[in-house]
């Protein structure tokens, strides 16, 4: 557990009650407890959503640093195409029960399959 502690930073709050946390915080605590479970996987819904930038670039890196460390398969549900394309390998990108379009984030954005990908990645990111 003190691994899990020290390489989330959490030492300095592990006296404080759940309501003096502050949200990256609360997301720390969260990773630390399941990772004490030796999970072979780690699925992630909307981990960065409630956070503002500071602390969702701090986490965003800190899941990534996580993945490698522990070699976990991460997946991550986000509608943001920001976070997918930032933080992922590959990206599996569904639209209506259907796959519209699996690969790179290199892949997503310079070969989007269909005019879904287009909009919802491209255009919501101002590239193309």
């Amino acid at each position: 557990m003190e691994e899990y502690i020290d390489f989330l930073e959490l030492k300095p709050h592990l006296k404080k009650r759940i309501g003096e946390l502050s949200g990256g915080q609360k997301q720390r605590v969260a990773l630390a407890r399941t990772l004490v479970t030796k999970p072979r996987l780690l699925l992630l819904d909307e981990p960065l959503s409630a956070l503002d930038g500071v602390i969702k670039e701090s986490i965003k890196e800190r899941i990534k640093l996580i993945a490698k460390e522990f070699k976990l398969t991460t997946i991550i549900v986000t509608h943001d195409p920001e976070e997918a394309l930032t933080i992922s390998d590959k990206i599996l990108i569904i639209n209506e029960g259907n796959i519209s379009q699996f690969g790179t984030p290199s892949e997503i954005i310079n070969q989007p399959s269909n005019e879904f990908v287009e909009e919802f990645i491209l255009k919501q990111l101002l590239i193309a």
